[in-house]
């Protein structure tokens, strides 16, 4: 009889267990799906996005970076925004960068100059998104835009600051989203 207890508590516990590890499947099965949910539905809307590395992380005043993109549809609004990464060495709080955009016949649609804050100039905390030792900017240039016609785009930007080369601006990219009506 003593056997017959200990054997029936024995069959009690271990129900008890595949039932706690069931409960536990259940709640990591809903983790795992709702994750998988979010990620799947957080889809993005650009039509494009890259970025260049700067060769030995010096952008010489000389060495524009140039991004080509196709449009498909030039009936919706697109917002273009830069993107900068450089890290805390960089010397200046700003950077200014010439732009130009370009259609595939060679016209210039938009040229300009535009100032980039990368540090608060009071405190000297870098602003953007930080990923080790790089910090990343993302810059509105056009936050909506229409393109004139559908074909390939080439917009250029280069550095324009009072230094012939910067150092520390490791990489320069661009984005051309579509944007989302409200």
């Amino acid at each position: 009889m003593h056997n017959t207890f200990a054997f029936n508590l024995f069959k009690y516990f271990i129900s008890k267990l595949k039932i706690i590890q069931l409960v536990r499947d259940f709640r990591n099965f809903l983790i795992y799906t709702s994750l998988l949910f979010f990620l799947f539905s957080c889809t993005s809307n650009a039509v494009y996005e890259d970025y260049e590395d700067i060769p030995d992380n010096e952008w010489a005043f000389q060495n524009p970076v140039s991004f080509e993109f196709v449009i498909d549809d030039a009936n919706t609004v697109y917002s273009v925004d830069y993107y900068v990464r450089n890290t805390l060495d960089y010397p200046f709080n700003n950077l200014y960068i010439n732009y130009s955009l370009e259609n595939a016949k060679g016209d210039t649609l938009r040229s300009s100059r535009h100032e980039s804050i990368l540090f608060d100039q009071s405190t000297g905390k870098p602003f953007g998104k930080t990923a080790g030792d790089y910090y990343d900017h993302e810059f509105a240039l056009f936050p909506e835009f229409t393109f004139p016609d559908t074909g390939t785009y080439k917009f250029t930007m280069k550095q324009y600051m009072r230094v012939d080369t910067l150092q520390y601006i490791y990489a320069a990219g661009l984005k051309v989203a579509k944007v989302q009506p409200e």
